[in-house]
C-alpha cells in the first residue's frame, strides 16, 4: 500500500494549542494530543485503489475550520455526510458523478448555511474539498489527490497553510536542534496557491518530529 499525508497548519480560536490528529480516511479513526500555540492537523490516509462508477470519481469533504461546530454537507440538495462533520473530521471518500455541482455547508439543524459554492468534480479521480478559515468568513478549495508512485520505503507529503492571521511559515523535520525544511515560505492558502501546493513531496517513511516556524526566523 501507499501512504498519503496532508499536513494542515491551523490555529484555534484562543491561539493556544497544536493538535496532531491522525485520520484514517477508510476507518475514520482519529486521535489527537495537544501541545501549545498553533494548531497543526495531520490527515493520514492509506492510498487505496478504489473502483469508481463510470463517469464518477471519489470525493471527500474535510472540516478544517477549528471554530466551526458540527455541520452537514449538502451537494445538489442531498446530504453528503453520513455523520455530523465536526472539526477535524472528514466525510471519507464517496462516489460523485463528474460535472458541475452545488455544495452547501450547513449547521446540523439545517437552518443556517455557512457557505454555498459551485464546483466541478472529475471522473475516475480522488478529490478532497477543504472547508477552512474562520466560521464568519469560510472558504473552500478542492484539489486532486494524485499520489505519484512512492516506491518502497517512501511516503507522499503535502502541506496546506490554513491558519488565518498567521504569517508565512516553514514546515520541516526537527532532529535534535537541527531543522530541515520541507516546505518553505508558505502563506495562508488561496484557491490558487492550494492548487499549486496540492502536489505530494516524497519523503522517507518512518517516525519523525515535525516543526513549523516563522519564515526567516
Amino acid at each position: 500500500s501507499q501512504s498519503r499525508y496532508a499536513v494542515l497548519l491551523n490555529r484555534d480560536q484562543n491561539n493556544r494549542k497544536i493538535v496532531f490528529s491522525d485520520i484514517n480516511t477508510d476507518a475514520m479513526k482519529r486521535s489527537a494530543f495537544f501541545i501549545c500555540s498553533l494548531l497543526l492537523m495531520m490527515i493520514t490516509g492509506m492510498y487505496a485503489c478504489k473502483k469508481s462508477n463510470t463517469g464518477s470519481g471519489q470525493f471527500m469533504v474535510v472540516n478544517a475550520s477549528p471554530g466551526l461546530a458540527g455541520t452537514d454537507v449538502v451537494i445538489d440538495g442531498a446530504k453528503f455526510n453520513s455523520a455530523t462533520l465536526s472539526y477535524p473530521s472528514n466525510t471519507g471518500y464517496k462516489p460523485l458523478p463528474e460535472g458541475s455541482h452545488v455544495l452547501s455547508v450547513k449547521d446540523a439543524a439545517g437552518s443556517t448555511s455557512y457557505v454555498d459554492v459551485n464546483f466541478s468534480s472529475a471522473p475516475n479521480a480522488q478529490q478532497s474539498l477543504y472547508v477552512f478559515d474562520r466560521p464568519s468568513s469560510l472558504q473552500v478549495f478542492a484539489v486532486v489527490d494524485n499520489l505519484p508512485a512512492t516506491g518502497s520505503g517512501k511516503s507522499g507529503l503535502r502541506f496546506f497553510h490554513l491558519a488565518p492571521g498567521t504569517t508565512a511559515v516553514d514546515l520541516g523535520i526537527l532532529s535534535g536542534a537541527v531543522f530541515s525544511s520541507l516546505f518553505s515560505a508558505r502563506t495562508f492558502e488561496t484557491s490558487t496557491t492550494a492548487a499549486t501546493n496540492a502536489g505530494f513531496t516524497l519523503v522517507n517513511s518512518g517516525t519523525f518530529s515535525y516543526d513549523c516556524i516563522v519564515t526567516g526566523k
